[in-house]
């Protein structure tokens, strides 16, 4: 005849038995076999959230779990109400706003892809997989993910900010300037040096474009060439030097 693993009291033939499955709430007594009375009594007992000190009711509806390691990894596996966890999730972009990591770094690259998949069985189901991939443009290198602690030993790493105030002062070579310029930062390096330019004369027909506020690319409306604008930048890096 076996015992109540919680308060040792011996079950009779038809004496009413529960196995305890959570993991989430007293895993000691996973997989252990209780009285009824028992069962009642752990099932009934409140936990609170971490963040707020809020008691969760019995079902712990609307709820989530931190699964993150690296940050915040003393809440790893506790569970929030749902507002909490995603206050949680906000001071975590902020925290990698402001740290070194390779997600703030001009050279970062994030590429997003789709595969066909066929999930059926019996009848096919063509559903698409979302594949991510991390890319450093300045050493052609793979990233495991964008907040990788490589930023952290990278000597190259660089911020939109700190690569404008390179670019101005002419240390940039012309393939890092394609990198990040684009038509609104090439006007925040004009305007730093001290030059307004509305126009641009087209290398192709001489035609004179207005250069727009935003944008990668530039079309000339009289023969249709395209103008980028690291063109423009190498033509007047040498006045805004």
């Amino acid at each position: 005849m076996s015992k109540c693993q919680k308060c040792g009291r011996d079950f009779g033939l038809f004496s009413p038995r529960v196995k305890w499955e959570r993991t989430d709430r007293y895993p000691e007594f996973y997989n252990k076999v209780l009285c009824s009375n028992c069962h009642k009594e752990l099932a009934k007992t409140n936990k609170e959230c971490p963040k707020c000190g809020k008691k969760f009711g019995i079902l712990q509806t609307n709820t989530v779990v931190w699964r993150n390691d690296k940050f915040f990894p003393e809440y790893r596996n506790k569970i929030f109400h749902k507002e909490c966890g995603e206050k949680l999730q906000s001071e975590m972009h902020e925290t990698i706003k402001k740290g070194r990591y390779c997600y703030n770094c001009v050279f970062y690259d994030e590429n997003v892809s789709s595969i066909a998949t066929d999930t059926g069985v019996f009848v096919p189901n063509i559903s698409l997989l979302t594949i991510q991939t991390y890319h450093c443009k300045k050493f052609d290198l793979a990233l495991k993910t964008p907040y990788g602690s490589e930023a952290e030993k990278c000597t190259s790493y660089l911020t939109p900010k700190e690569y404008k105030e390179k670019a101005l002062r002419g240390e940039m070579e012309q393939r890092n300037v394609q990198l990040l310029l684009d038509f609104s930062s090439l006007k925040d390096v004009m305007l730093k040096g001290g030059l307004v330019m509305t126009a641009y004369k087209c290398p192709n027909c001489s035609g004179m474009v207005d250069i727009p506020e935003a944008g990668k690319v530039l079309v000339c409306k009289y023969c249709g060439s395209t103008i980028k604008p690291v063109d423009i930048f190498e033509k007047i890096k040498t006045l805004i030097q």
